[in-house]
């Protein structure tokens, strides 16, 4: 998920102030109502690597695990 919120990234010895994708994983059997996913720390680790060096316009990649259950899929 992009989120419309700027960080500083430290590149070349330069500031830069890009954007953030955050990662989040659910189960659900309906999509009215879900739980936490989890994610193993290899593919978090793979995505975040990836999205950091492939895009041009992000600095920072963040994993959501707020611990709410049942939850709505849609980011709060």
């Amino acid at each position: 998920m992009f989120l419309p919120v700027k960080f500083a990234a430290v590149v070349a010895d330069g500031r830069h102030y890009e954007y953030v994708v955050a990662l989040r994983a659910v189960g659900t059997l309906d999509f009215m109502a879900a739980r936490r996913g989890l994610l193993p720390d290899e593919l978090i680790e793979k995505i975040s690597n990836r999205v950091i060096n492939e895009t041009e316009c992000n600095s920072r990649v963040t994993y959501d695990v707020y611990p709410k259950s049942p939850a709505t899929i849609e980011w709060e």
